[in-house]
């Protein structure tokens, strides 16, 4: 069965191309945490824009997994020569490694909260002591709830803001700095929180 961004592939690369308020910073410290040539996983890359061409810039490796055959294509043209590779981010498999820095941004929302906590493990047990991991999830304490984009539906859901970063801290991760990149208005915007941790 098709991921729903397959039928929106076009629309969505159109729509992102660069950071939003407060991104940049992230990946900034990622790099400043990285040596030259590093190997940095992508969980959910998408198109690859603009996280993992800002981070290929920047002098390192990318391996980029997610469930959108249609949204690879375009990673695979916008960065020809890494990798990227068709997964579901809730697989059990082990994920391949070692990597020297990992990413999931704007994905782990998109799935059940139960697979938060495994995904953070097999993140944890994939990155070298150290490395730095990046993400966000949703800004609120709110119980799942679908919505539309570009005439699609989308499933989102996330544990309250202090119980992801409990949850990464349980899994072996301290917090380096974390924030609402969105703050929750009502309505359809629940908030956006973004996280920076390394594995200790």
């Amino acid at each position: 069965m098709p991921a729903p961004y397959d039928k929106i592939a076009s629309q969505w690369e159109s729509l992102r191309k660069d950071f939003r308020p407060g991104e940049s910073d992230y990946l900034d410290l990622l790099v400043e945490s990285l040596n030259p040539d590093s190997l940095i996983l992508d969980l959910g890359c998408g198109t690859g824009v603009p996280n993992a061409v800002f981070l290929n810039q920047a002098g390192h490796r990318i391996q980029g997994i997610d469930a959108s055959e249609g949204l690879l294509e375009i990673a695979r043209r916008n960065l020809p020569g890494s990798k990227f590779e068709l997964g579901r981010l809730e697989d059990d498999a082990p994920l391949p490694g070692p990597f020297d820095g990992a990413i999931c941004w704007d994905a782990i929302f998109h799935l059940d909260r139960r697979h938060h906590a495994p995904i953070f493990r097999r993140v944890a047990e994939s990155l070298h002591p150290g490395a730095m991991f990046l993400l966000t999830s949703g800004g609120s304490a709110n119980d799942p709830f679908t919505d539309t984009m570009f005439g699609e539906t989308f499933s989102y859901d996330a544990h309250p803001p202090d119980e992801t970063k409990r949850l990464l801290e349980d899994t072996g991760f301290e917090i380096v700095r974390s924030e609402l990149l969105e703050k929750p208005t009502g309505g359809r915007n629940k908030g956006r929180l973004a996280i920076a941790a390394r594995k200790l």
